[in-house]
């Protein structure tokens, strides 16, 4: 029976999906040794000679490797030149050996190239992003604090830009990397040898595990390494040299993640060491062989760290997963790269579960991940998880579909399969196909052996089918039998085509809530499903899906105001609060709704925003209630006393997060009273308290505003968030006296600062943004625009949208001429005209206001 599952998921792979495996002869050649040595110039380009040693499977009369935008200057076969073709619209270099290369034989291709290709920061992600080939910076006029580096990694379609290679990712290979650099260099394996020379210095790697072409990588750049272990696994945290400290506090979760999921894959971490390398301009993170590339952004100091853990944990948890799924089980194909993908950010999240609870895993990681699935399919885009044809291999690799819908997929999995026998699968899958190639078949497999059943069904309508059930309810109590009659609908649009795929009927199990009850439910494959409870009275209590397992849109059922007070208070779901929390303050607002309803849920949610056990859902009442109390025309709101007492009581007992928006809520008061506690918040230990102590004080306008807040960056702390705070807090204090101090801090770029392009966590938008408020923006424009111009003259991309991003912030009437000019010079690049039409945007919304 096993073996007709097997068969089961072979056919049902071949009729759901074809494969993307890169731009070479894929599968006629296999390239089992490389070896690469370049040289990174500083003036943005890399000339390199490489030898790949191949394994020829079938009789060739030519064949083809991956090359973009390089000049090849020579191609020996055999040690013998050959001729050679590069076609530069399909990135092939198709090499003509003199005669045929017989099938079973090997052969070595020498060749000798200089790759011109300069990745450029996006204009319209100047925070980070990943684009291909390598990128390159240094020091500029408007960035002195940039750092002198370069870096290239591989995926998808990266490699082909700075090294011919094979980009087919079942083709692995040993590699011998020596990289001249300006500065320190980082790259695949071990280091074997380094030879200082008086520009630079050149290093040699050698990694004798086989790996894919696309997980080559290198960073050049000066570096400090803050080691930790686990067992006897060395971990390599190469960050700046200043940032030593900030380094050894963002890591400190390595070791006990590389402890959670060596003990839940049930296989130790595969490797001698794992290194972590930090970079700029980087959109997140990057896998390579036993290695990771992660934004700089992610390093932070203790107190800022442990305000957004969360967050980076998440980061770094998916970067480290990727090393049992991605490398130790290397998709086979690029359609199977959801198994790196969805895997890596499912475990992160199971880490988050595991290190800070069930509430912070749903409402951090599951329902984002079902909002971007959402926003994908309502704006047109695929979702598919394997798709039959990837026109975009990039832009698949990185989009939501083997991502997030990929760990959504995985979730429900799970709670299909339940608890035990999802870990064994895991555990099975792993041990299984471990430091091999795997397929989404190879994963049926692992299920359906696991579960003894054939569950090639729910792969097919989550991974290689479209769309997702659209749920309408309704119920019916008869007090005579006491039954409870639940039918549940599937409104989608079924057999209407999406992406060449028809939308079927879902099937499934489903937790449903009713009253202090969890039932277990199947969804059949049909248009309306109808289940009798036996009950004593009419449920009080309504929660289709618990705990929000599935992918769907589902209509919100009736219910009175009674009926969802009563499912605030008694709902053991976190994301079902959450959701009634929003649909009460939603009715709180209506004019409609009576003074004494209102009354009700403004006090539920008070006592939610106390007695809610976990720390973010707190947070989230307390947003809830602040909508309760609109601002009038000078943006002021009221409070009841009761309101105030609740408020006062979280001050006092709240840290980081919770407290900083309880103290946002009572700014929004303005009144001076509160002073005290803003002036207090200006020395907290996280700065997320500081930061909207300052705000509440600039908005409170009280006499000791002005000098607390010229005084607050002297505070201590972590890229400058001190500065920041103080440049919000004089926003909204308004005070002339501070236009010199705002004015120096708006092009000073040798400060330590964030690269986010982001107004709270960059000072310099926070003090544009302070001089609109004090109406004094033309010497500001004028000292943003010379910065403007000279980042032109050199052609950074990053400083001239960053630059024009405070212009669009000024709001200078003259500005106007900037937008004209970006138009002109970016002409047929769509992705920077769209940037710079949102600028533009943002510009005029600037002067209209």
């Amino acid at each position: 029976m096993k073996q007709l599952f097997i068969v089961l998921s072979f056919l049902l792979l071949l009729s759901c999906g074809q494969t993307y495996d890169g731009d070479n002869d894929s599968g006629k050649i296999d390239v089992t040794h490389q070896i690469l040595n370049i040289e990174v110039h500083p003036e943005q380009y890399v000339t390199g000679e490489t030898t790949l040693f191949l394994s020829i499977n079938s009789d060739l009369s030519e064949f083809s490797l991956s090359a973009a935008e390089m000049d090849i200057l020579s191609v020996e076969l055999n040690e013998n030149t050959v001729k050679h073709e590069l076609d530069r619209k399909e990135y092939k270099l198709q090499i003509k050996p003199d005669r045929p290369l017989e099938a079973g034989k090997e052969a070595v291709v020498k060749i000798t190239y200089k790759a011109y290709h300069k990745n450029q920061s996006d204009p319209a992600n100047i925070w980070g992003s990943f684009g291909k080939g390598v990128r390159y910076f240094k020091p500029t006029k408007t960035e002195k604090e940039r750092r002198n580096q370069a870096w290239a990694f591989g995926e998808a379609e990266s490699s082909k830009y700075w090294f011919p290679c094979n980009n087919d990712p079942s083709d692995l290979r040993t590699t011998e990397i020596t990289i001249k650099g300006f500065s320190g260099v980082l790259s695949n394996g071990r280091l074997v040898n380094t030879i200082k020379h008086p520009d630079g210095v050149e290093v040699t790697y050698k990694e004798d595990i086989p790996y894919a072409a696309y997980q080559t990588f290198f960073v050049v750049g000066d570096y400090h390494n803050y080691q930790q272990s686990y067992e006897d696994v060395i971990l390599n945290n190469y960050g700046y040299p200043d940032e030593k400290t900030g380094t050894k506090e963002s890591v400190i979760s390595l070791p006990d993640m590389m402890k959670y999921f060596s003990e839940y894959t049930g296989t130790k971490y595969p490797y001698e060491t794992y290194s972590q390398i930090f970079v700029q301009d980087f959109a997140g993170w990057k896998p390579a062989l036993a290695t990771s590339i992660i934004t700089e952004n992610m390093v932070d100091d203790k107190t800022t760290h442990e305000d957004f853990l969360y967050g980076w944990d998440l980061t770094q948890g998916e970067a480290l997963a990727a090393q049992w799924f991605g490398n130790y089980l290397k998709p086979k194909t690029w359609n199977d790269i959801w198994l790196s993908k969805g895997f890596s950010r499912y475990f992160s999240g199971l880490y988050t579960k595991h290190a800070n609870g069930e509430t912070e895993f749903l409402t951090y990681l599951l329902s984002p991940d079902l909002f971007a699935y959402l926003g994908d399919w309502n704006s047109g885009t695929n979702t598919r998880v394997v798709q039959d044809s990837i026109p975009d291999l990039d832009s698949f690799v990185n989009s939501n579909a083997p991502y997030a819908k990929g760990a959504r997929v995985l979730h429900m999995l799970r709670k299909e399969l339940g608890e035990e026998k999802w870990k064994e699968v895991i555990k099975t899958y792993v041990k299984d196909h471990g430091n091999k190639l795997v397929t989404t078949a190879k994963l049926i497999e692992s299920v359906n052996k696991v579960s003894n059943k054939p569950m090639d069904w729910f792969f097919k309508q989550w991974v290689f089918e479209v769309g997702h059930p659209k749920f309408k309810i309704d119920y019916d109590y008869d007090e005579a039998s006491q039954e409870f009659t639940l039918n549940i609908h599937q409104n989608q649009k079924v057999d209407s085509i999406v992406h060449g795929r028809k939308i079927p009927f879902f099937k499934g199990k489903m937790l449903v809530e009713i009253d202090d009850g969890i039932k277990d439910i199947l969804i059949e494959p049909k248009s309306k499903n109808s289940y009798v409870f036996s009950l004593s009275q009419a449920p009080k209590l309504i929660n289709i899906d618990f705990e929000d397992t599935w992918i769907k849109e589902i209509e919100p059922l009736k219910k009175s105001t009674d009926q969802l007070l009563a499912e605030l208070i008694n709902s053991k779901d976190g994301l079902h609060r959450v959701t009634v929390m929003r649909r009460l303050a939603n009715m709180a607002l209506k004019d409609s709704t009576g003074q004494q309803t209102q009354s009700k849920i403004k006090n539920a949610l008070l006592d939610r925003a106390v007695n809610e056990k976990y720390w973010r859902m707190r947070v989230i009442t307390t947003g809830q209630l602040a909508r309760l109390f609109p601002s009038d025309v000078n943006g002021m709101i009221s409070l009841d006393s009761e309101t105030e007492k609740v408020l006062l009581q979280l001050v006092e007992r709240e840290e980081s997060w919770a407290k900083a928006w309880t103290i946002n809520f009572l700014g929004n008061t303005r009144d001076k009273k509160y002073v005290p506690i803003y002036l207090k918040g200006l020395s907290d230990y996280s700065d997320r308290v500081v930061f909207m102590s300052a705000i509440a004080l600039g908005k409170s306008k009280d006499a000791r505003a002005y000098d607390a807040l010229m005084q607050l960056p002297q505070k201590p702390s972590w890229k400058n968030q001190s500065l920041i705070s103080s440049m919000y807090g004089l926003k909204e204090l308004q005070d002339h006296r501070a236009y010199d101090f705002v004015l120096s801090t708006l092009v000073d770029s040798e400060k330590p600062h964030w690269n986010l392009g982001t107004p709270i966590w960059d000072h310099r938008l926070a003090a544009a943004n302070t001089l609109v408020a004090l109406e004094r923006v033309e010497q500001g424009y004028d000292l943003v625009y010379k910065n403007y111009k000279d980042a032109l003259a050199n052609n950074n991309i990053n400083d001239i949208f960053y630059n024009t991003q405070l212009i669009s912030v000024l709001g200078d009437s003259r500005g106007i001429k900037v937008f004209d000019e970006l138009n002109q010079r970016f002409k047929g690049d769509e992705n920077a005209l769209t940037a710079i039409e949102q600028l533009k945007k943002a510009f005029e919304s600037t002067i209209k206001n």
